[in-house]
């Protein structure tokens, strides 16, 4: 038998065999402290790891609810016999009970002990740090909320949780999990941990987003106003998901809005420039090579702007923005 085979707990192994009752696989897997916190690992490497969540065990954000600290489904008409019950314990000693919550809920503290100047910068360059999202007086059911919306999925224009595969840490350098019309699944052979890429994002809206740092491969632009060829043209942050299509603009009031411009690529360089001349090529009177350069600038100055207002501020939240910040300044340095 191999050194680095793993040994499952009797409580996971007892999770997984009724998984397998309701119709979802999960093979040569366990969930472990690593790297990035609790997450998954093949019991034995040299062999592959599956896990299928069939659709009819995704569980609707909507049908969900929290009552007395536990993730409870409200309505279990449609799901197999004891599936709720086995949710409730997977949701309490696996996911949210298990480790989410805690650090959601550190998370979440630590945004609303930042600076004052720092939150409205934020706000102003585009990034949902406001007090109603972690309102006090009802801090759980924000807590709660947050957890929903860094694991749901979107499915069929509705948005589910996955059974099990929800563990999985996210990497950008991954393969996403796939879906088909009977389940969401992943396969293969993994070294170590197990990871999948969540999302399109960069450093700064997924630490914003998810509560960590990750140094992604692209870069988007934050929110921004500024004059060009004595026009003024508004950038409005955010993620263009298809960053291989030109991102949407558009005329309001005699301004030009660009939508998500796609700034850096650090595996792709020259797609970003290309593309934003893609996106523009109809507007004549923008010289798009120093358009281009000035949204950068813009952008490399608010990311200063960040750090300086970090400077001296103690505490995990503070280093890990400033992190994203000096990685997006790095990631911005990837274009031709």
């Amino acid at each position: 038998m191999s050194n680095n085979l793993l040994s499952p707990s009797k409580q996971w192994r007892s999770l997984i065999e009724e998984f397998q009752s309701f119709g979802g696989t999960a093979s040569n897997v366990l969930q472990r402290e690593g790297e990035f916190g609790l997450g998954l690992f093949p019991i034995d490497p040299s062999k592959p790891v599956e896990l299928k969540a069939p659709h009819h065990l995704l569980v609707r954000t909507d049908n969900i609810t929290l009552k007395n600290g536990n993730i409870l489904i409200k309505n279990n008409e449609c799901f197999p016999a004891g599936y709720s019950d086995w949710y409730e314990r997977f949701q309490s000693d696996f996911s949210w009970g298990a480790e989410a919550q805690n650090s959601i809920q550190c998370f979440e503290k630590g945004i609303r002990s930042l600076p004052e100047d720092c939150l409205l910068l934020l706000k102003k360059l585009g990034f949902y740090v406001s007090p109603d999202r972690y309102p006090l007086g009802n801090e759980t059911e924000a807590v709660f909320q947050r957890f929903i919306k860094t694991r749901q999925i979107n499915l069929n224009e509705k948005k589910y949780l996955m059974p099990i595969i929800e563990l999985i840490n996210h990497s950008p350098r991954h393969q996403s999990w796939g879906i088909s019309e009977n389940d969401i699944h992943i396969k293969g052979v993994f070294d170590g941990e197990m990871l999948v890429r969540y999302s399109v994002a960069d450093p700064l809206i997924r630490l914003i987003q998810y509560g960590f740092n990750c140094r992604e491969p692209t870069c988007f632009s934050v929110n921004l106003k500024l004059i060009h060829n004595k026009r003024e043209v508004l950038v409005r942050g955010g993620i263009n998901y298809e960053v291989l299509k030109p991102f949407k603009i558009e005329a309001i009031k005699n301004k030009l809005v660009l939508n998500s411009p796609l700034l850096s690529h650090s595996l792709n360089p020259e797609l970003p420039k290309k593309m934003f001349k893609e996106s523009l090529k109809n507007i004549n009177w923008i010289n798009t090579d120093e358009l281009f350069e000035q949204i950068h600038s813009k952008n490399n100055l608010s990311l200063i702007k960040i750090i300086k207002l970090l400077d001296g501020v103690k505490g995990i939240v503070a280093e890990r923005l400033t992190t994203a910040c000096l990685d997006q300044l790095e990631i911005l340095r990837h274009r031709y």
